[in-house]
């Protein structure tokens, strides 16, 4: 059974892991809601050839690996890497990393493997150079200011020569509601206010 990890600091913003299945519940929604609302379903970038993905993937942050599995389905769907009807070459290997193991599916989907590890340290070297893209999303809520040159560097020592680095961030101080209401206001100001109270990325 994973156990639960958090960070010395506690910088996540938008977590609430009193109840652990609540909180795996918001990840995958808020997964969903990024995936339609900012992303138009894209889950790799379309400048990155998907024919170039043989090898390794890695999703630093993976949370509950809903990433991770649905580029899973995507890779090994007929034809989607090279347009024939046919899989130009077998699905990657996906790795996920994150801090909080408790987060993690008590039955990972076969092909994907989930580790523990803050990516604000060193990866172990047996992970360096091996993957052809490496997957980030929402660090900006999770990490200081401070530590994301690090978290950087150690997510650069993930790729081999030539392979792609992909990270989504989100800026809440830029959101247009429409209608606005006095709540979702309320809201956004909490959450710039809760990422510079902490450092946050801004």
């Amino acid at each position: 059974m994973p156990s639960t990890v958090e960070s010395e600091d506690r910088t996540y913003v938008l977590s609430h892991r009193s109840k652990q299945t609540e909180e795996h519940e918001r990840l995958n929604r808020q997964h969903n809601l990024i995936q339609q609302t900012f992303l138009n379903n894209q889950l790799i970038h379309p400048s990155i050839p998907l024919s170039s993905l043989k090898g390794r993937v890695a999703d630093i942050g993976c949370g509950t690996g809903i990433w991770l599995r649905e580029v899973a389905q995507s890779l090994s769907s007929p034809g989607l890497e090279n347009g024939t009807g046919a899989s130009a070459s077998p699905a990657p290997s996906l790795v996920g990393f994150d801090l909080n193991a408790a987060a993690f599916p008590e039955n990972p989907t076969p092909g994907i493997q989930l580790v523990q590890h803050d990516c604000t340290k060193p990866f172990d070297p047996r992970y360096h150079g091996q993957f052809e893209l490496v997957n980030i999303r929402g660090l900006a809520y999770a990490i200081t200011e401070e530590k994301l040159s690090r978290a950087l560097e150690n997510a650069l020592q993930l790729l081999k020569p030539g392979g792609y680095l992909q990270w989504t961030e989100s800026e809440a101080r830029l959101f247009k509601l429409f209608p606005e209401t006095p709540a979702m206001l309320k809201a956004l100001e909490i959450i710039d206010l809760e990422r510079r109270a902490r450092d946050l990325v801004p």
